[in-house]
């Protein structure tokens, strides 16, 4: 599994490969809890570039994480 960005800074594209998908669709990402999203983003951050990290602090809610992985995918 890969996912593709463009990087506003220099302008070049980043894949970011992953061995397992850490879901498995779209409305399995809506049906997971906050803990199960924290478990998504910390294997989207475990690869990501530090600049492109899904942001995981205790004050974000479930609706912001989900809406961090969605804009991420």
């Amino acid at each position: 599994v890969a996912v593709q960005n463009d990087s506003p800074t220099s302008g070049s594209i980043i894949i970011t490969t992953f061995p397992t998908p850490p879901f498995c669709c779209h409305a399995h990402l809506h049906t997971m809890d906050r803990d199960q999203l924290l478990a998504v983003a910390r294997t989207f951050n475990s690869r990501l570039p530090v600049s492109m990290e899904i942001y995981i602090g205790v004050e974000r809610t479930a609706t912001d994480i989900r809406r961090d992985i969605e804009l991420l995918v």
